[in-house]
């Protein structure tokens, strides 16, 4: 196919892009029927970032330009960042191309129809356009996948702020409840959290409660060590409850230390223990 055949179809890719554009999403509407559940400023915006799809293509074909990669992959990355906003998931979005590629490729069939192009020169077509939507496909998936571990990060950190759930008692004792498995990442967040908030609120008692914790193993119980040895340090004392028979039980056959720590067994006989029920009492 020579230079001017390739970019007179160029030209007329660039030419009907809004028109390719509706036919691509119009294609995927007729598979994915939730699609269509668009507002028409949503639809308004979908066709107009296609339609600059199409025309990027059709740029890309007619210089040969290895610039027009990069923006084939920038223009990749913007849509994967909306499609992380918006909810999609990959799969959903990574169908898009199919469909660009095939209402390219259905007007191509109607330009070779009126051009007459021939089977070499439909090949070269496809050597020069497949590869640029590849570079989209690659340009989408590396800021898909980007965002969402960015995102996938934000929330973990949220939900281990969540896991830390310190609450005020009274003045200087605070109680903390713990639920859930324990691996390594929430205890040290468990760690870090507990002696900010203990600095914070001014704590001089923190009562931890386990009796929402399954299992304690060994890494578990030395990082309950290093939380009491650091709350010490900062002059807390910290008190545990809610210790469970199977707890107790694996404690001692692993030989876990436990008689080091200061346990009582409901939270009552701990707020007792801090002089709470003196309080009351007087």
């Amino acid at each position: 196919m020579n230079t001017q055949s390739l970019t007179e179809l160029a030209d007329q890719i660039i030419l009907h892009a809004s028109s390719i554009a509706e036919h691509a999403l119009h294609l995927r509407a007729l598979e994915d029927p939730e699609y269509t559940d668009r507002t028409a400023e949503q639809q308004t915006e979908a066709i107009k970032t296609s339609a600059d799809f199409v025309k990027l293509l059709g740029e890309g074909l007619k210089t040969q330009d290895d610039k027009f990669k990069i923006n084939i992959i920038q223009w990749g990355k913007q849509v994967g960042e909306l499609a992380i906003k918006h909810g999609r998931s990959l799969e959903q979005a990574l169908s898009s191309t199919h469909f660009f590629r095939t209402a390219i490729w259905s007007f191509i069939e109607d330009q070779t129809k009126t051009k007459q192009y021939s089977v070499d020169q439909i090949f070269t077509i496809a050597k020069s356009l497949d590869p640029l939507l590849d570079q989209a496909v690659y340009g989408f998936s590396q800021s898909y996948v980007e965002n969402y571990r960015k995102i996938s990060e934000v929330f973990s950190m949220a939900l281990y702020e969540l896991s830390v759930p310190i609450v005020p008692v009274f003045d200087g004792v605070a109680l903390l409840p713990l639920v859930g498995e324990i691996d390594t990442n929430r205890a040290q967040m468990i760690i870090n959290q507990s002696m900010e908030r203990a600095r914070e609120l001014e704590l001089s008692k923190l009562i931890l409660d386990l009796s929402g914790v399954s299992f304690v193993d060994t890494m578990v119980a030395n990082h309950i060590f290093k939380l009491v040895d650091g709350l010490s340090l900062l002059g807390v004392k910290t008190i545990i409850t809610g210790i469970s028979p199977a707890i107790a039980q694996t404690s001692v056959q692993l030989d876990i230390k436990m008689e080091r720590l200061v346990t009582c067994a409901t939270l009552k006989q701990a707020l007792a223990n801090i002089g709470y029920g003196l309080l009351q009492e007087t």
